[in-house]
């Protein structure tokens, strides 16, 4: 399994999602018609891939159009659904 610091990896998300559209450069975004999930897969390893192959979680490229997503409050803050997948799937969290 792989060995990550999850202080960085929620550090990343919260940058993330401060992120404005003047921040991201879309031509280096991949266009969401090329980045592939298993949809068999869990949830969790769903999200883990998601962010792999497009690293910012809160920004997807459609075309030639940049979308920000956002989340509903009264659920789950992503970075607490994150976290949760991050502790379940890598080992040393916490160190």
């Amino acid at each position: 399994m792989k060995t990550v610091n999850p202080k960085n990896v929620l550090n990343d998300l919260n940058k993330y999602k401060n992120m404005d559209f003047k921040d991201i450069d879309k031509d280096k975004m991949k266009d969401i018609d090329i980045i592939k999930i298993n949809t068999k897969d869990s949830t969790e390893n769903r999200i883990l891939d998601f962010i792999k192959k497009n690293k910012n979680p809160y920004f997807i490229k459609v075309g030639n159009h940049l979308v920000k997503m956002t989340f509903n409050n009264s659920l789950d803050e992503p970075e607490e659904i994150l976290s949760r997948v991050i502790k379940e799937n890598y080992t040393n969290i916490g160190e």
